[in-house]
């Protein structure tokens, strides 16, 4: 069982200790990052970047990690799986002044345009699984979405009644 802390002057040594330790670990991780980022681009061994991502604990933000591994070195990610990227550059100067919990998973990403079709296409998916798991009836629903009108300029009404609602024609794709 699970002691817990029952005063507040346990509490805040506990939280005391953490905030060191905290510092430490943040610390200590950065430097093993850093060093495993050099090793493998001097090495192009990525399995010690793969054990590096094996020990972090499930409270750490591993995919900032990873993306971190991806901008500032030669590596690649398929899912969680780490690959060596032969000739793409390494930016150790960069990554040693940004520690991976500070980068965004999304940072230096460019804009992907909504593709609205595809967006359509899933919440169709979605709603069709989760009709056949719970019995819903989402029918009405998956009919309207199979024939919004992607990219068409529909005129806005003061008052939305689905019952007037005409749809011209079903989605391109």
């Amino acid at each position: 069982m699970l002691a817990l802390y029952t005063t507040t002057q346990q509490i805040d040594s506990a939280v005391k200790a953490f905030a060191n330790n905290g510092r430490a670990l943040q610390e200590e991780a950065h430097k093993i990052a850093c060093s495993v980022l050099q090793h493998v681009a001097t090495h192009g061994d990525i399995h010690v970047l793969r054990r590096f991502l094996d020990a972090m604990p499930d409270m750490a933000r591993a995919n900032s990690l990873r993306k971190w591994f991806e901008t500032f070195g030669p590596v690649s990610f398929e899912g969680n799986k780490a690959h060596y990227a032969k000739g793409k550059k390494t930016q150790l100067g960069n990554a040693i002044s940004k520690p991976f919990w500070k980068f965004k998973a999304n940072e230096g990403d460019e804009y992907a345009p909504v593709d609205v079709n595809k967006l359509l296409d899933a919440l169709i998916k979605k709603l069709e699984a989760d009709a056949k798991k719970t019995e819903r009836d989402h029918s009405a629903t998956i009919l309207a979405l199979k024939h919004v009108p992607v990219g068409s300029v529909v005129e806005a009404r003061a008052a939305f009644v689905p019952e007037v609602l005409l749809i011209e024609g079903p989605r391109v794709h």
